[in-house]
């Protein structure tokens, strides 16, 4: 598979990666100092006047002003346009810059953002009613119920509107199916029986909860996680609040253990229905993307759903990653708001059964639809035949503060 998957793919479509090698030897560049946006041609010996440059103005995914200009910019020159900026956005605020053919083809685009005052709305407002008995919390109100397990330390129930919204309970996980440039590294998270190296068992895991309890209007809990025969690769507090509305708030801080090899990703998995794969996203997108593959995205609202998120890869391994992301609505289901930002996912694979497949006809689609909310992923790097992957895109922090609302 890895003769057949470079640039491009085996049939030589288009790939998240390919659009990365396109935005990386684009021949034009643009940056933002104050109220001034700076264009500038990295032509040899092509003037910038041959294309359309394109700009637009957008708050919170809204258009607030757009303008198509010939610029006459001679080869390794620059040029300058003064702007008229937002003061402050809810979500995000940022300049995408375009250059067009006369085609209508995008040959370059650059998205800059605008450091504005970004509006916080408070989510909680009141608390929600708590019971508890012997193995459950519950946290209530007139149309919604969370239901936390005091054994497994996390949510398990979530009913909204009467309806249950989970199919398994919230977990906390690190394993994500291995790509083609993991091939050295893996064995170090998930090896093989006798492999000689001792691994975290990531694909093995078990939960280890040491304390659940009510304290006022929050649960506490204290627990761990780590894999079969191992000790916690991260341990963690995970504080629980709901408001009168309706609104979680969770708030997790943990620490990676110091002998753990840096990680392929942290955060939360989330399974509800099957049917529930359609979702609306402000993130980065629309195309898959990672920390160090990204510069052919830009971060606005996308539609998407679970299969269209598919990457079909010679073999199948990690895919449909969103980085920068700060709002998901899945369509009659559940919204996940980062308090600054998360990672998403919404598959109809889980990264075991992508794990143990070595070709596409292995594939069998989950009875549920997954939900990733991470902290963080690692890159994709380029180990398979090039350098390790950079430690700057590695999840290798031990400090662990992650915060984001369900509602």
């Amino acid at each position: 598979n890895f003769c057949c998957d470079g640039m491009v793919f085996h049939d030589r479509a288009l790939k998240a990666g390919s659009l990365e090698i396109k935005a990386v030897y684009q021949y034009m560049n643009c940056s933002l100092s104050g109220n001034e946006l700076t264009i500038t041609n990295l032509y040899d010996f092509t003037n910038l006047n041959e294309y359309d440059f394109k700009y637009e103005i957008k708050v919170d995914g809204e258009v607030l002003s757009s303008e198509i200009l010939k610029l006459n910019v001679l080869p390794k020159q620059s040029t300058k346009i003064k702007l008229s900026l937002p003061t402050e956005c809810t979500l995000g605020a940022y300049v995408n810059c375009y250059l067009v053919d006369k085609t209508g083809y995008v040959v370059a685009q650059k998205q800059l953002e605008v450091p504005v005052n970004v509006v916080k709305t408070d989510m909680m407002q009141g608390s929600a009613k708590i019971t508890e008995d012997e193995r459950f919390i519950k946290l209530f109100g007139d149309d919604f119920c969370y239901t936390v397990s005091k054994r497994l330390g996390t949510v398990v129930s979530i009913v909204k509107n009467g309806t249950e919204q989970l199919k398994a309970p919230l977990r906390i996980t690190a394993l994500r199916a291995p790509i083609d440039n993991e091939m050295y590294v893996k064995d170090k998270w998930y090896g093989e029986p006798f492999a000689g190296v001792l691994h975290e068992n990531l694909h093995k895991q078990f939960d280890n909860v040491y304390e659940c309890r009510v304290d006022g209007t929050k649960v506490c809990i204290k627990a761990g996680v780590a894999g079969v025969s191992r000790s916690p690769y991260f341990r963690y507090s995970l504080i629980l609040e709901v408001s009168a509305d309706g609104v979680m708030k969770v708030s997790l801080d943990g620490k990676v253990k110091e002998a753990c090899q840096w990680l392929p990703r942290l955060g939360f998995e989330v399974r509800t229905d099957f049917n529930k794969s359609q979702f609306k996203y402000f993130g980065m997108g629309p195309f898959e993307n990672y920390c160090d593959m990204y510069r052919g995205c830009m971060i606005d609202w996308y539609e998407s759903d679970a299969d269209s998120e598919y990457v079909n890869y010679v073999m199948p391994q990690e895919h449909g990653n969103h980085t920068q992301t700060k709002y998901l609505e899945i369509k009659d289901g559940l919204t996940f708001v980062a308090k600054d930002k998360m990672e998403i996912n919404v598959s109809h694979y889980s990264a075991k059964c992508l794990m143990d497949a070595k070709h596409q006809d292995e594939i069998v689609k989950d009875e549920n639809t997954i939900i990733r909310i991470d902290y963080k992923n690692s890159g994709v790097g380029s180990n398979a035949c090039g350098p390790e992957l950079a430690p700057k895109y590695r999840l290798d922090e031990k400090d662990i503060k992650f915060e984001f609302y369900i509602k």
